[in-house]
């Protein structure tokens, strides 16, 4: 997760493994790589060959290693460290709207540069995520991606969420194209589908 978005030292964390993903840093889809730790056995999951030093068999992934490659070379940690501007905004914005309970995971802690989680009391998760999808708008409930699931994040549990906190969690995650003008429909598009659902509720 680290990868592009934080200086990564596989020998100063002292790992045995990692893995990391050629899409987290804009590469392709399906590509990645395992980083071993000298003398680190592994037994082959895929049997028959003497590819990736006899771990793997199988023809290599040419285009995806090549594009994987790409993507690390064009890796520019100071320009990604420049969208917390753009995420601090958004944070200024939601404190500065009138929602009781609203809650920035994380704030005031380090944090990566793109990603902002907060939480509403008032609004589902599961219906802040349809409001914003028919808006054209994609974000995902909890604390980390997860496909389908809205239920609440066990991370934000053991940050001290309640269940309402957590079951109304949203995070929103900035990318290199990501505009002030984006962060601005944002927040219009999910005060919008705020004011809706709190209309509901004291009616």
């Amino acid at each position: 997760q680290a990868l592009g978005k934080i200086a990564l030292d596989f020998n100063a964390l002292q790992a045995d493994l990692m893995s990391i993903s050629a899409h987290k840093i804009g590469g392709p889809n399906g590509s990645g790589a395992l980083l071993t730790k000298p003398g680190v056995a592994l037994a082959p999951l895929i049997h028959g060959g003497g590819q990736e030093l006899r771990r793997r068999g199988g023809t290599e992934n040419i285009l995806g290693i090549a594009g994987f490659g790409a993507a690390a070379s064009a890796v520019d940690l100071t320009a990604f460290g420049q969208l917390a501007v753009l995420r601090d905004s958004l944070q200024q914005r939601l404190e500065a709207m009138d929602v009781q309970g609203l809650k920035i995971w994380g704030a005031g802690t380090p944090r990566l540069a793109n990603t902002l989680c907060f939480s509403a009391p008032g609004l589902k998760s599961d219906m802040a995520v349809m409001a914003l999808d028919l808006e054209g708008v994609a974000v995902s409930a909890g604390a980390a991606c997860s496909s389908g699931k809205v239920a609440g994040s066990k991370v934000l549990y053991g940050m001290g969420a309640s269940e309402e906190e957590a079951s109304s969690s949203l995070r929103v995650s900035l990318g290199h194209d990501t505009t002030q003008n984006d962060i601005d429909r944002f927040v219009r598009v999910w005060a919008k589908a705020y004011a809706r659902a709190t209309k509901r509720r004291a009616a």
